[in-house]
């Protein structure tokens, strides 16, 4: 996508830029400058959007537990989630938060 605003911006450019000082025609400086501002603004919409969605995955980053309430013999234990395997049975309590 940028290749071709950049085409775009480089020919319309070069264009009006041969018929100020060598052919007839019509020019389009005025196209140019709003492509060019249309494109900073959506760059730096893109880049405000980008920001915001890395923050809320760093929050949900850190809301993750780090201690799981596993079911073993009947008994619950408070084990690391790094030691957690698969068909293990785990306690999720209502409304429970990364507060272990």
């Amino acid at each position: 996508m940028m290749t071709l605003i950049g085409v775009a911006i480089s020919v319309a450019y070069l264009y009006s830029s041969s018929v100020v000082f060598l052919i007839p025609g019509g020019m389009f400086f005025w196209e140019l400058a709003t492509l060019i501002d249309v494109m900073l603004l959506e760059h730096r919409i893109e880049m405000k959007t980008a920001a915001g969605a890395f923050k809320a995955l760093e929050l949900l980053a850190k809301s993750i537990p780090t201690v799981a309430h596993v079911v073993r013999n009947g008994e619950m234990v408070d084990v690391p989630v790094s030691e957690v395997k698969p068909g293990d049975r785990v306690l999720v309590r209502p409304g429970e938060k990364n507060s272990c």
